[in-house]
């Protein structure tokens, strides 16, 4: 069978979930099979921290060019949004900056790819990516499939609540949706023939790999960091974004620290809450047990330098963040969102407690590094079933087995 060329189509690859997805489907495709180029809604400025790896892959083009530019108003545009205020004005100007300069640019960018690279498949991803890889695949006639990005809530949350209802009226067009959580697609009429839900996304072989050099990851980002080798550190990964619950995880922090000596705690992630986080932590008066590392690219050195994984967003259950924790056999104090995807109450790899409840989450930390062996026994139940369940090879051949059915029609 000839390789078959997939054209992915995303907003943008900042340092999100969707993001690293899309460089690991990129990386983990067998190219003698699937050829993957990816290509952006979003104008790449160099601050896409995933297109140099894509890069070197053969999966992404040249940076974004001045070229690009379809209107010299844009600049202003941009440049006027910065001062304006949150109200009507901003709305406008935001709307100006996007149809006037990122959505035509970013049209041209497919067009550009399609005619370049000639793919047989179109994947669209997150949400202008979907709506972009949608008229592509409407006017080349090609097959399109779309991987979700998020629950509908996180959607509406986000500003994105369009989002459900376009699938509603779209789904015809659509070859195949792989999702986490294929009941929200049912729910707006998408047929279960089209609908493949994804489970596996750890990376057995990094995993074992970081932990054949758990010793030296420990002792190298701890040293970095400041922190003892002895001391009990908790690791939350994410954007910094309200709805990860970042704050939320702070003070449960502060209030464990007065119970767990010499707790420290680690944040991975970059976002706009940033500075909101940075004064929480003043306010809490525990600065001198955070380390918000920022965005890292290999993050599995931090799991090995941790002992406790804080799975803390408001939303959703499971994510890629708290897979890894799994994989890497540690213990989960996480919050119940009462989602389909929940493991931490069917495995038992640490423990649940009402979502939002910072208290809670403190005695759960408590707990769990308080026990002889700092919740081992807890983390290698999670360990063991993401060996069995979760690996993303199984996801990686669902995705290539339907571009090769949909590029043979």
């Amino acid at each position: 069978m000839p390789v078959i060329r997939v054209l992915d189509i995303i907003d943008g690859l900042a340092g999100g979930g969707s993001e690293r997805w899309v460089y690991d489907i990129a990386r983990l495709s067998d190219p003698a099979r699937v050829r993957h180029r990816v290509t952006t809604v979003h104008p790449d400025r160099g601050r896409f921290v995933y297109a140099e790896s894509l890069r070197r892959l053969g999966s992404y083009g040249e940076p974004w060019r001045e070229g690009d530019r379809t209107l010299l108003t844009g600049a202003v545009v941009r440049r006027s949004a910065r001062f304006a205020d949150d109200g009507r004005l901003t709305r406008a100007l935001r709307l100006a900056w996007h149809g006037g300069i990122v959505f035509p640019t970013g049209g041209y960018r497919a067009l550009r790819e399609w005619i370049s690279f000639r793919p047989e498949v179109i994947h669209g991803h997150t949400f202008h990516g979907f709506v972009f890889a949608l008229q592509l695949a409407r006017l080349t006639r090609l097959p399109l499939v779309h991987t979700v990005p998020s629950l509908f809530a996180q959607m509406e949350d986000a500003g994105h609540g369009w989002l459900p209802r376009l699938y509603a009226r779209a789904h015809p067009r659509v070859a195949r949706f792989f999702t986490a959580y294929p009941d929200e697609l049912r729910r707006v009429g998408v047929p279960v023939s089209k609908i493949q839900e994804i489970q596996g996304v750890v990376d057995s072989s990094r995993i074992e790999s970081a932990l054949t050099e758990r010793a030296s990851h420990r002792s190298r980002i701890r040293a970095t960091l400041g922190i003892g080798p002895g001391a009990p550190v908790a690791l939350s990964v994410g954007r910094l974004h309200h709805s990860k619950g970042h704050e939320l995880a702070a003070a449960a922090v502060a209030l464990a620290s007065q119970h767990v000596r010499d707790l420290q705690w680690i944040l991975l992630g970059e976002g706009d809450d940033r500075a909101s986080i940075e004064a929480r932590v003043r306010e809490l008066r525990i600065g001198d047990r955070t380390h918000m590392a920022g965005f890292v690219t290999d993050v599995l050195p931090f799991y090995a330098a941790a002992d406790l994984y804080l799975r803390t967003p408001l939303f959703e259950a499971e994510n890629q963040a708290s897979y890894q924790a799994m994989g890497m056999g540690l213990p989960v104090a996480g919050f119940d969102t009462a989602q389909s995807t929940d493991l931490l109450g069917r495995i038992g790899h640490g423990m649940l407690v009402p979502s939002g409840n910072s208290s809670r989450l403190a005695d759960a930390i408590v707990d769990l590094l308080s026990a002889a062996d700092r919740g081992l026994a807890f983390g290698a139940r999670g360990q063991a079933y993401a060996r069995a369940h979760l690996g993303v090879d199984r996801t990686i051949e669902d995705f290539t087995s339907t571009y090769e059915g949909l590029g043979a029609l």
